[in-house]
């Protein structure tokens, strides 16, 4: 670069940074905070504030001088990624003050601190279980077995599921939520999954487990679940302490009692106090690692998979801990009351002191630990490599010498082009390893006045190497998701997400966590931002949501407005917006949108479901689509509707009586015992009213339908596909006992001519030189094949199906036999007898 390009882009840059915060200040804090770290072997650890949070204002409301809230006094639930939060007040914690908000609520919030929803609590059974899934929906169990199951954002979708009858005469002891399933165990040592929390049914994981004892509170509230995807056995299993010891281990394999850990130097574990596991990573089932603290005060860490991972003994700490947590998967925690402390062998700790007296708790995410006060929100986690490269004072990183020339540029300070010039000598690789290492090192900052600071000095030093040397789509990139992750953290928003949280997340699972609190528009825009082409699901979403809490108002102006939006969005199913509207009670705007369903098979349903049977029938009728013509005719007379009815609804329909009396006969035959909905229809003709014109008109088209004739193309199909003689003999009898003797006498004549055929190519697959006049037997075949198929221009038709007889008489099918067939099956398509060319369409298939 030269000297006067390189003064250009300085005087340019001076201009754009005319508004910019004082970097120096900015430079210092960065500095100060790696004062702060603390080292737990080798490795750094931080503890920095996300924000304050709000929600004593809401609990303690205007009473705010004679209530108190503490946070050790409630049970505190938080979603991972730094999801919702929820309080309930725990039973023996006497609350003072009347207006304090925990008395008889469940309280749910954002990460701020900020009420989204609160459900009032009157059970008088105890919590076994205040957690949420991974879904982000809090699930409340009680010791009477009952679930509740609340969504954050809806008070009126708390659903509450009681399993008393599939537990008689017993209560839960545990309970324990993984992914968006709950393992429970009763009082009678009975070890349950519920897969479904929408079912709720219960499935036995093994038989009961033998113990004496009564378990105690303690030993319920440190249950693991290890997903079947990491687990030694490759089934769920649920592990918790004995009381004398030792672990219980349950999977569909049974119940084992485990003393120590590993195969060739068994791990004693001791009488477990303890027990906790890392978060399950995102795109990965299931934890990594496990954590045991038990009574001799020693930490065991070993793999979920207990058959042979590997394991880890060492001395912890001089004092039972409140509880143990992980931060992300690089370290387990102690949680004292006034101090957390990150654990390691050879006595290697990091201890941080959060500043409250009124209790915290401590949330494990994948990439470190959230801090609840009653105040503040903080996060710790291992420092980043990158950011200790950039940040300490002694550091030879070329980052670090990225930062110091900026910061002489800042200040006017001609050596700035100078410091980076000698880094690029050293090693000419240096300058973009360390803009890169910038780039991270801004990912990791969670005040964007950081990041600003980390990502302008890398911009600097872009300009200082060739084009080819590094690629600005990484920078561009960082700076998109780092515009996304900013923007949660706004109080509207109020979600405490990092960049390594948000980075873990695949975009689609992001926008339905949005989605789930009706942030629509921001979720636009950051499908915008990313060039997210999928919007579909923001639209749908957008429409369920308008139609449910649009209350009041024109049906009329609802649906064009719902209709104007979703026009902009291709691929858009309507089908589960219509079924919204129909729950809604919105019929007019649900038919509506059905119009612009493209595919049959989900209009029919839901327009069954709001009994619009000619609507169905139209669609169904017009495509073609006898399946589910048949479907809608069945759905009808399961309606309890009457033949009357039924034929009424079909003759509206232009076609639909054929449908119907296909579908009678067919039933005929397969259940000529049972079903009578044929003889149904026969009797409606009985009853007709000769002078109401609409009954006339259906009598008409009845009687245009030659039912006897389609009947004979039923049953001869069915004959011939019969695999022995013997079944078609069977068949024949059939016929010639349960229809008339003119049907019979016409049909069985076609069954001989077959045999007859197959016995003639029999002999002629056996001589290669004989020959068979197929013409002549053509001919010989017209009057019963012209009876049965109603077609004059058969010999026409044998003559033109010859030369592929001749051709491939050996290997194919006797080309009568097609021709039946596919009369058959033209028959069961159009319900008409067939013309010439749907027959020569068919042989020719």
């Amino acid at each position: 670069v030269s000297k006067q390009s390189a003064q250009g882009f300085i005087c340019k840059i001076n201009l754009q940074m005319a508004d910019a915060v004082k970097a120096p200040d900015i430079a210092e804090k960065l500095q100060e905070l790696s004062v702060d770290w603390q080292k737990r072997g080798n490795t750094n650890y931080r503890n920095y504030k996300m924000c304050d949070l709000q929600w004593t204002a809401f609990i303690i409301g205007v009473d705010k001088y004679n209530a108190e809230f503490e946070i050790n006094g409630c049970l505190v639930a938080a979603a991972r990624n730094g999801g919702p939060m929820a309080l309930v007040n725990k039973k023996d914690n006497f609350l003072s003050g009347g207006t304090h908000l925990l008395k008889d609520h469940i309280v749910m919030f954002n990460a701020c601190g900020k009420m989204t929803s609160k459900v009032p609590w009157k059970e008088k059974g105890d919590i076994v279980c205040f957690e949420y899934t991974d879904d982000e929906i809090l699930v409340v169990v009680t010791n009477d077995c009952k679930i509740h199951m609340m969504k954050p954002k809806e008070e009126d979708m708390v659903i509450v599921k009681d399993i008393t009858s599939q537990l008689p005469n017993t209560i839960i002891e545990g309970a324990k939520v993984h992914e968006n399933s709950l393992v429970i165990i009763t009082s009678k040592n009975q070890v349950y999954n519920i897969e479904d929390l929408n079912d709720c049914k219960l499935e036995p994981i093994c038989e009961s487990y033998k113990e004496e004892r009564s378990i105690t509170a303690s030993i319920m509230q440190e249950i693991i679940v290890i997903e079947p995807s990491v687990s030694g056995s490759g089934k769920l299993e649920v592990v918790f302490p004995k009381e004398d010891g030792g672990l219980y281990r349950i999977n569909a394999n049974g119940v084992q009692q485990l003393d120590g850990l590993g195969n060739d130097k068994p791990v004693a574990l001791g009488k477990i106090l303890k027990m906790a596991q890392t978060p399950a990573l995102a795109g990965k089932k299931g934890c990594i690692f496990l954590a045991l603290f038990n009574e001799d005060e020693e930490m065991i860490i070993c793999e979920c998979n207990l058959d042979s991972g590997q394991i880890m003994k060492f001395k912890a700490g001089e004092e039972k801990p409140e509880s143990l947590v992980w931060c992300g998967a690089d370290s387990a925690a102690l949680i004292y009351l006034d101090r957390v402390v990150l654990v390691g062998p050879n006595n290697a700790k990091a201890e941080f002191y959060i500043e409250t007296f009124k209790g915290f708790s401590c949330i494990s995410e994948v990439d470190g630990m959230r801090i609840l006060t009653n105040d503040h929100c903080y996060f710790i986690e291992k420092v980043p490599i990158e950011s200790e490269n950039a940040f300490t004072t002694v550091s030879l990183d070329p980052s670090a010498h990225i930062i110091s020339a900026y910061q002489k540029f800042l200040n006017n300070d001609p050596r700035a082009e100078d410091t980076l010039k000698n880094v690029k000598e050293e090693n000419k690789s240096s300058l973009p390893e360390g803009i890169k290492t910038l780039i991270k090192a801004a990912t990791a900052e969670f005040e964007p006045e950081h990041q600003k600071y980390l990502l302008k000095a890398a911009s600097f030093a872009k300009n200082f190497i060739s084009p080819g040397e590094f690629s600005a789509e990484d920078f561009v990139r960082t700076l998109k998701d780092l515009r996304i992750v900013n923007q949660l953290h706004v109080n509207k928003y109020g979600r405490m997400m990092t960049y390594n949280q948000y980075k873990k997340m695949k975009t689609k699972q992001f926008i339905k966590i949005l989605l789930r609190y009706h942030h629509h528009f921001l979720a636009y825009e950051i499908c915008d931002i990313l060039m997210f082409e999928d919007k579909s699901m923001i639209f749908e979403d957008w429409a369920i949501k308008k139609l449910k809490y649009s209350k009041g108002g024109n049906e009329e102006d609802l649906f064009e407005e719902i209709k104007k939006k979703l026009s902009e969005c291709p691929n858009i199913s309507y089908k589960k917006i219509a079924m919204a509207a129909e729950q809604e009670g919105r019929k007019k705007i649900a038919l509506g949108l059905l119009k612009n369903e493209d595919s049959i098979k989900d209009q029919v349903p839901i327009l069954l479901s709001m009994r619009e049977y000619e609507a169905a029938l139209t669609i169904a009728v017009t495509n073609c689509e006898a399946d589910i013509v048949y479907g809608i005719i069945s759905q009808m007379k399961k309606a309890e509707l009457t033949m009357p009815e039924i034929v009424q609804y079909c003759s509206r329909v232009d076609g639909a009586l054929y449908y119907l009396v296909s579908y009678a006969q067919q039933k005929k035959l397969v259940e000529p015992d049972k079903d009578e909905t044929l003889g149904s229809i026969f009797e409606f003709l009985r009853k007709l009213d000769t002078k109401n014109p609409e009954q006339v008109e259906i009598f008409k088209q009845l009687q245009s339908l030659d039912i006897s004739v389609i009947e004979e193309y039923n049953l001869l199909a069915d004959t011939l596909h019969m695999p022995s003689m013997k079944e078609q003999d069977k068949k024949m009898e059939f016929i010639r006992t349960k229809t008339p003797k003119s049907m019979f006498t016409r049909i069985k004549p076609c069954l001989d001519l077959y045999r007859d055929f197959l016995a003639q190519k029999g002999k002629m697959a056996a001589d290669q030189k004989g020959k068979v006049d197929l013409n002549k037997f053509y001919l010989n075949t017209e009057g019963v094949l012209s009876t049965i198929m109603k077609l004059n221009e058969i010999k026409e038709l044998a003559g033109n199906g010859e030369i592929l007889a001749k051709k491939q008489f050996v290997d194919k099918k006797h080309l009568t036999l097609v021709k039946l067939r596919a009369a058959a099956t033209v028959s069961y398509t159009h319900l008409t007898p067939p013309t010439k060319a749907q027959v020569q369409i068919s042989v020719v298939a």
